[in-house]
């Protein structure tokens, strides 16, 4: 299968990558590392170099780009049998007790996927990890943000569920898969 994925170098990202490329797949990476910039670059760019490919994955977070990249993908892929997966999260699931724009941008992942998913052929799935050990949570790790009886997920897990949706016979669609972590204690 021919893979596209942004934010390839790091953190999910770079499990998924490199779990498709063992696999045997296709498979391109777009990040800064490779000047492609979510923050700073056309979106036009982006989908210039996902639309010959058969999945992509929506993985790098920038704000509501993630949403305006699933937006003008679904636009070129709507009538094929193609593949979208985004990594959300389960932020939304409850409030948080600060001010939070990670919430209200992954809360609007999985509202313009549930729209989507209604109107066309393209299969949109959406992968909600909890807490996920990459460089964007290092910061809060020390703090009271992340329950210290928690074993917080590993990227691997997450390219784990990749590889289990695109695995699926073409007449199932996953809508949502929700992966938490789970207490260090359980037994």
């Amino acid at each position: 299968m021919k893979v596209v994925i942004t934010g390839h170098t790091s953190g999910i990202g770079k499990a998924i990558y490199d779990k498709l490329i063992e696999l045997g797949h296709e498979v391109w990476g777009l990040s800064r590392s490779n000047a492609y910039d979510l923050s700073t670059d056309s979106l036009g760019k982006f989908v210039k170099a996902i639309e010959n490919n058969d999945v992509f994955i929506n993985n790098a977070y920038y704000e509501y780009a993630q949403v305006d990249l699933l937006y003008r993908v679904y636009e070129k892929w709507k009538d094929e049998y193609k593949m979208i997966i985004n990594i959300g999260s389960v932020t939304g699931d409850s409030s948080k007790k600060w001010p939070h724009k990670y919430q209200v941008h992954k809360v609007a992942l999985d509202n313009a996927s549930e729209q989507l998913r209604r109107v066309g052929n393209c299969k949109i799935c959406n992968i909600r990890p909890g807490w996920v050990d990459t460089p964007l949570i290092k910061h809060l790790k020390d703090t009271d943000a992340i329950d210290k009886d928690l074993t917080i997920l590993k990227p691997e897990q997450i390219a784990e569920a990749v590889v289990y949706i695109m695995k699926q016979p073409k007449e199932v669609c996953l809508d949502s898969i929700s992966i938490e972590p789970w207490w260090n204690n359980y037994k």
